[in-house]
């Protein structure tokens, strides 16, 4: 009973820490500023999901493309699918419009702000090309997270059936 002091009623421990006061609307409104890193490839994967939407063509191949990328990253690597993906975007159409669109969107993603890994390069081929074996690694986690997104939203916000 050594540890414990008797105070009034109650009894305390003599480490505890004096009680802190933190208004719920300031709280609030710190937490609605910051946003996770799951809340942002979201964000990001909806934008350029809505972009492709007006042209039913584009959008129900992006649809498709969207759901097989990830499956060929895995089984290829980032640098391989996204080589791919490139040149297949290549071209004139529907197709192209598809592929092109998944192409800019995992390069922006993996080369754009604090989130990117590559910030400072343009281009995502030359950046897998001249990162570490880190880096590839990153890329290959943070693009299928992404796709991940990509997929879902595609699923939700493009009706009709994909063409593969």
């Amino acid at each position: 009973m050594a540890k414990y002091k008797k105070q009034g009623s109650r009894k305390t421990s003599p480490a505890a820490a004096p009680s802190i006061s933190i208004s719920p609307r300031k709280s609030v409104e710190t937490a609605s500023r910051q946003q996770t890193i799951a809340q942002q490839r979201a964000g990001f994967a909806l934008k350029k999901v809505l972009a492709v939407t007006p042209d039913k063509e584009t959008a129900n191949r992006f649809k498709a493309y969207a759901n097989s990328l990830p499956a060929m990253i895995q089984t290829n690597g980032i640098g391989q699918a996204l080589a791919f993906a490139k040149m297949k975007g290549n071209g004139r159409g529907p197709e192209a419009s598809a592929w092109l669109a998944l192409y800019k969107a995992v390069s922006e993603w993996l080369t754009t702000g604090e989130r990117g890994i590559w910030p400072a390069q343009q281009d995502v081929m030359e950046a897998i090309v001249a990162g570490d074996q880190y880096q590839y690694q990153r890329a290959h986690a943070e693009a299928q997270a992404l796709l991940s997104w990509i997929k879902q939203f595609a699923r939700a916000e493009i009706a009709g059936d994909s063409h593969e």
